[in-house]
């Protein structure tokens, strides 16, 4: 098993800085298993995908990937509130580069999910990615909360 794919030249992002785009990917990847018998084939139709990065999975009609398409980070919506739309890039917080494929290794990495075989897309959903859908459902957080959820592991008895 896999936790992140081979190609992968960005740095892993840590847990503690996902934003709403990976747990938007999350809760895409929980939808997809939960249909999938715990186990889905990720469809790059729905994706983010620079091409450049991850051609393998790009879609023949995308549009060409721009900057703004980049992953955001935990703060970065603080950070446009100085009106300078500029400024999350400058503190690391808006990566450019990064497509939703990272934030399948990102999550990978940190044990939300086990890649069972990247070429073919396939993953699974792990106690601890099941474990934060839980605490997303148990709280309300919908979609246009994510940036400010922050798992926090259970409590073992």
């Amino acid at each position: 098993m896999q936790r992140h794919p081979p190609e992968t030249a960005l740095p892993i992002v840590p847990e503690s800085k996902f934003g709403t785009d990976h747990w938007s990917t999350l809760l895409h990847i929980a939808h997809v298993c939960c249909d999938g018998g715990g186990q889905a084939q990720l469809d790059p139709a729905v994706m983010r995908c620079n091409a450049a990065r991850h051609p393998a999975f790009a879609k023949p009609d995308q549009i060409p990937w721009k900057p703004d398409f980049g992953t955001k980070l935990q703060g970065h919506l603080l950070a446009l509130r100085r009106r300078d739309p500029d400024r999350p890039r400058r503190l690391g917080l808006h990566l450019v580069e990064h497509d939703a494929w990272d934030c399948v290794s990102d999550l990978a990495q940190a044990g939300f999910l086990d890649i069972l075989c990247w070429p073919d897309r396939h993953v699974r959903l792990t106690a601890k990615g099941l474990s934060a859908m839980k605490q997303m459902m148990a709280a309300g957080v919908g979609i246009q909360h994510l940036a400010w959820f922050e798992y926090k592991p259970e409590a073992q008895p």
